[in-house]
Parts: structure tokens; C-alpha cells; sequence
């Protein structure tokens, strides 16, 4: 039978989860979507997820389900814009359902971004150039140096 308990964010009535397998119990609201973190005991899960959020540390838009989204982010060693793809992902619809398409939208962009690295990286290397090193300024020039801008360092 599940248990109501008042989710501490909205509100609204959420639910008692069980795993059987992992023997874990949280508290899922399905108008906002929070979560508790999950507990090895029903009273545990009670007392976290009837306690306010942290919007700092542990924000309920990033803390579905049994992990955290930073801790994958951190568990999986993700570059940045790895990182940020999967926390869009994550918090799609979850910090403003009016974003959801916009949180997806960023997602994309940091994808993008990173596809983009990797090819200029595989282009370098094709080249026998260093992957990290910068091109050469075009027409030789620096092209924030006076000469190339037309002034004079007189």
C-alpha cells in the first residue's frame, strides 16, 4: 500500500516508491517531480523527503530517480560540455516546465559544441599538427596587431 506523504516543494501528494531488488524506499511527487533521496528504510525516506530542498547542493530538478545528476556527471569523469549536455537533459521540464524545449535546445548545443571539438581534434591530428595548438593568424598577421588593424605602434 502506498503511503501519502505532502512533497516539501509544491505541495502535492507523493508517492511511496519501493525497489525490492535494491531494498530501497523514496518519495516521488508526480506534480513537480521531486524525489527523495533513496533510503534503506521507509521512516529515513519519510523524514528526507518531508525535509525543504537545497536549492544550493541538492536541487530537486537535478535529483530524480537513486543518483544525482553531478554524481553521474562526476562518476562518468564528463568533460564540460558532456557534462552540461546530460544536466539540460536531466533537468528538461523539471526547473520550468515552460523551458522543457529550451533546456533540450541547450542540450543540443553543448552536443554540438562537442562534436565540434572532436573534429577539429581529428582534422589536427590528420594534419600532424598539435590538436591544442592555435592556427596560424591569417595572412601571417596577428590580427589584433597594429599591422593588421592598419594603426601604427608609433
Amino acid at each position: 500500500m502506498s503511503e501519502k506523504i505532502k512533497c516539501p516543494f509544491c505541495g502535492h501528494e507523493a508517492d511511496e516508491q519501493y525497489n525490492e531488488r535494491d531494498g530501497l524506499y523514496w518519495f516521488h511527487c508526480s506534480n513537480c517531480y521531486a524525489t527523495s533521496p533513496a533510503c534503506p528504510t521507509k521512516d529515513e525516506a519519510i523524514r528526507r523527503a518531508s525535509q525543504k530542498g537545497d536549492a544550493v547542493n541538492h536541487p530537486p530538478h537535478y535529483n530524480r530517480g537513486k543518483i544525482e545528476c553531478i554524481d553521474y556527471i562526476q562518476d562518468q569523469r564528463l568533460n564540460f560540455c558532456r557534462g552540461n549536455a546530460i544536466k539540460y537533459i536531466v533537468r528538461a521540464g523539471m526547473k520550468d516546465p515552460d523551458k522543457e524545449i529550451e533546456d533540450l535546445e541547450k542540450a543540443i548545443f553543448y552536443i554540438q559544441q562537442e562534436i565540434s571539438y572532436i573534429e577539429k581534434r581529428q582534422e589536427a591530428m590528420e594534419n600532424d599538427r598539435d590538436p591544442d595548438e592555435h592556427p596560424a593568424p591569417v595572412g601571417g598577421k596577428d590580427p589584433g596587431s597594429s599591422e593588421a588593424l592598419g594603426t601604427s605602434d608609433n
